[in-house]
């Protein structure tokens, strides 16, 4: 069996999981099937994107402040954030500034104080950011994210076919499965990092004694 390489390949297990007969578009679609996997499919894709921060779908780029929208109040810099935006992994360009960024993210915006290192100041700052982003190219993806996101498409479209209630719970304890299994490879794809912590650099920035993460750390697994 071909990798999946199309949004049709992957309807198709999910089809297939369900007992049902494959389709041949969701583009175009003709037959209620495919008109149902039509209007689930973008959504499902972008839900299970967002679920975890997929190292196959992480991108990094810089972002600087739109002038055009500072925020009223409560924070200097508004960030416009890109266009492929699904979910943040992390802000900065060093874990200390990880720890100590302040930000919300609003209205398509990024919203802090400072710059990637937490200080006020006066030049135009600059955010470094790490990011999931909307992922369409089906060959691209991670085979076992592909598994997950088929098999929990399968799940939320199982009351729009006429599937035993056996069926369904076989679907539940398969996606459990495959749920750990595809998050826990995903945390491997990357080594584990010693944060150092250096005293004089702590209380340069600002920072109180022995603050190793704060409400806005954001950690991978």
């Amino acid at each position: 069996m071909p990798r999946p390489s199309a949004p049709e390949d992957i309807c198709n297990m999910t089809l297939d999981f369900l007992k049902q007969r494959p389709i041949v578009s969701i583009t175009t679609p003709v037959t209620d099937t495919e008109k149902i996997l039509s209007r689930w499919y973008d959504i499902e894709r972008q839900g299970a994107l967002r679920s975890h921060p997929w190292k196959f779908a992480t991108l990094r780029t810089t972002l600087t402040p739109n002038p055009a929208t500072p925020p009223p109040f409560g924070y200097a810099y508004a960030f416009d954030l890109p266009n492929n935006y699904i979910r943040m992994v992390s802000i900065g360009d060093d874990y200390l500034g990880d720890l100590k960024m302040d930000h919300v993210i609003e209205n398509g915006q990024l919203l802090t104080p400072a710059g990637s290192n937490g200080e006020l100041i006066t030049t135009t700052p600059t955010i470094y950011l790490r990011y999931i982003y909307d992922c369409l190219d089906v060959s691209k993806m991670d085979p076992l994210f592909i598994k997950f996101f088929a098999i929990g498409q399968a799940i939320d479209l199982a009351p729009k076919f006429a599937i035993s209630a056996s069926l369904e719970k076989d679907l539940q304890a398969k996606f459990m499965e495959v749920d750990t299994l595809a998050r826990t490879v995903n945390g491997q794809d990357a080594p584990v990092k010693r944060i150092q912590h250096s005293r004089i650099l702590t209380k340069r920035r600002g920072l109180p004694g022995g603050i190793f993460a704060s409400k806005y750390t954001i950690f991978e697994s």
